[in-house]
């Protein structure tokens, strides 16, 4: 397996760890907006994760579109993306 295509796989597995623990369901409609969204994202391997992730909650967070049950029960301007230490 190329060093590229290993890359893209490490990102793809950090982004679905991302999604867990933002508390999004798996196979919710914005589980499958959002994944779709990354996955075209870090296929062109053009952009780091955080900002990829950064761009998906803002595309997906549509407060018309998701009630707060489709967040966990929080409030979608809580999510935010983990840091790493």
């Amino acid at each position: 397996m190329p060093q590229k295509s290993r890359q893209a796989l490490r990102n793809k597995v950090e982004m679905t760890h991302i999604l867990i623990q933002q508390g999004i369901e798996k196979g919710s409609k914005k589980w499958k907006e959002m994944q779709h969204f990354t996955n075209e994202q870090l296929d062109t391997e053009q952009f780091c994760n955080k900002w990829v992730m950064k761009t998906a909650l803002s595309v997906v967070q549509t407060p018309e579109k998701y009630s707060p049950s489709s967040y966990g029960g929080r409030d979608p301007r809580d999510l935010r993306i983990p840091k790493k230490t």
